[in-house]
């Protein structure tokens, strides 16, 4: 008989914290509620755009909705968050991507 899938790591997580497994204070809960709430404050200004806009397609980018607004806005701190965090998570995917090929021999960035 083959394994069952595995146990999701969010739900390991779940249950060591719940446990008392894992330290619920000190900085890297800071780290985390605040790299949480820059996320959902990026995500909302993306749907906001997309309200103000009337655009629900997918796929729409941020830089595409700001040039649909049908009025004079400005574009606030809100938009440099933005332009911030998806830059780093694009970032963070690409190295992702490239830390399993620099192990491939003869691969060099």
């Amino acid at each position: 008989m083959g394994q069952g899938p595995e146990r999701d790591k969010v739900q390991i997580r779940a249950e060591q914290v719940s446990n008392g497994q894992i330290r619920l204070d000190g900085a890297w809960m800071a780290g985390f509620h605040f790299n949480s709430g820059i996320m959902r404050l990026s995500a909302v200004y993306h749907r906001l755009l997309r309200v103000i806009t009337n655009n629900h397609a997918k796929g729409q980018w941020v830089e595409t909705l700001l040039k649909q607004v049908p009025y004079a806005w400005t574009p606030t701190e809100i938009t440099n968050v933005h332009r911030k965090l998806t830059s780093r998570l694009k970032d963070a995917a690409m190295r992702s991507i490239l830390k399993p090929l620099t192990r491939l021999k003869g691969f060099s960035r």
